[in-house]
């Protein structure tokens, strides 16, 4: 998928793990999301078609235990471990038994950060991310298509991408913060976001005739609403 994409989106558990600036960052094609904890690391992940896990040694021996057991069952989100003040080989030991292979130290440079996070992705099973379904709406991220029951449903690959953070999110709103997000780029404005969206909803309408439409969330961002037609 990286090849594909040319980007990746760091989740780190926790604060301090990434030194530079955010232009730093997409200088080396990634940008980073942090969640103070890995249960909310780990909703965010499977959010993202193009998601590395960054996980600090700090975590509770046995609640990295659990969050790398889980991580293991999700099969195409890869982790990298940071190695944070005072690590200890336990730690290192029970992520490396677990699957992960790339050890970094904390703060991570957007050098060092950006190229695992890239092999870290080109080296993940993709196989089960390549189609998205809701309802009879159907992305296949494989070509780039988007269809409504037998329709296809015309878009650019910026208005594809956008399609796709709202059926991440089902039956929950996609976030204004995700639908900023570009490829390699800076982040877009939220009227940048409104026109996108406003796009993606007349194409939707247009083969699926009420179907499935887009709705605004107060605050939050758009959601998918499946209907009866």
């Amino acid at each position: 998928m990286l090849a594909a994409t040319g980007h990746a989106t760091v989740i780190a558990v926790g604060e301090s793990l990434v030194r530079g600036s955010p232009a730093e960052h997409r200088f080396h094609h990634f940008h980073v999301a942090q969640r103070p904890d890995p249960l909310g690391a780990l909703a965010e992940a499977v959010r993202h078609y193009d998601a590395v896990l960054l996980v600090p040694t700090s975590l509770e021996p046995a609640l990295l235990v659990e969050v790398l057991e889980v991580v293991q069952r999700l099969e195409s989100v890869p982790v990298l471990l940071a190695l944070t003040d005072g690590w200890t080989s336990g730690a290192v030991g029970v992520a490396i038994q677990r699957g992960v292979n790339t050890l970094l130290h904390a703060p991570v440079t957007a050098a060092d950060l950006g190229s695992a996070a890239h092999h870290a992705l080109r080296a993940a099973p993709r196989a089960s991310a390549h189609a998205l379904r809701v309802g009879e709406l159907t992305l296949d991220l494989h070509r780039d298509l988007a269809r409504w029951a037998e329709t296809d449903i015309p878009l650019r690959r910026s208005q594809l991408d956008q399609l796709q953070r709202l059926m991440r999110a089902y039956p929950e709103p996609a976030r204004f913060d995700d639908l900023a997000q570009r490829r390699g780029a800076a982040p877009v404005t939220r009227k940048a976001v409104r026109r996108a969206i406003a796009a993606v909803r007349g194409e939707l309408r247009a083969a699926a005739g009420g179907g499935i439409v887009v709705e605004p969330v107060a605050r939050v961002g758009y959601c998918l609403r499946l209907s009866e037609v």
